[in-house]
């Protein structure tokens, strides 16, 4: 056997072990969470005014370091946000906002990845007019008018049989 052959022949499995143990081990170093969506949506026009703010990530958060704060058209702080720990894969920044008047309001975030990179940014969202949402309908439903009146019927007549029953046992 050659040389080059004896040092090709040994270096083989050298090269084959450091090639599988580089794809096993994990990548942490590129495993930087990267904004993958919100709501209300960037640059979203928006009619009724939103009641949260909420960012998607696509990879895990750190609690502290990760937030966000929604600034109001007048400049005002319009809500704040941090990590849902609700959230298995913890990976979402979700707040409270309120939206009181027309304009472009401004969601400015920081996101501390597992992986301890920080990453920062913003966007923004315009409410066109700030109409309030409109508060839950707890009247009764029509289909339900008849079911009150029997039952009104039963309790009546009820009330009438007691007291006549009560009057022929009293005379």
């Amino acid at each position: 056997m050659t040389a080059p052959r004896r040092l090709a022949s040994a270096t083989a499995p050298i090269i084959g072990f450091a090639l599988l143990t580089s794809l096993l081990l994990p990548t942490t170093a590129a495993a930087h969470a990267e904004l993958t969506g919100t709501s209300p949506e960037a640059d979203a026009e928006l009619e009724t005014p939103p009641t949260e703010v909420m960012l998607t990530f696509d990879d895990e958060l750190q609690a502290d370091g990760s937030a966000f704060t929604v600034t109001g058209p007048d400049g005002t702080v319009a809500g704040t946000g941090a990590l849902d720990l609700h959230v298995a894969d913890r990976n979402v920044l979700r707040g409270a906002v309120t939206a009181t008047q027309p304009g472009e309001y401004r969601v400015a975030w920081t996101a501390l990845a597992g992986d301890g990179h920080e990453d920062e940014g913003s966007f923004t969202f315009t409410l066109t007019e700030a109409t309030p949402a409109a508060p839950p309908d707890t009247a009764l439903s029509a289909a339900s008018g008849p079911w009150l009146a029997i039952l009104g019927g039963i309790l009546i007549v009820m009330t009438a049989v007691a007291v006549g029953t009560r009057r022929a046992a009293h005379p």
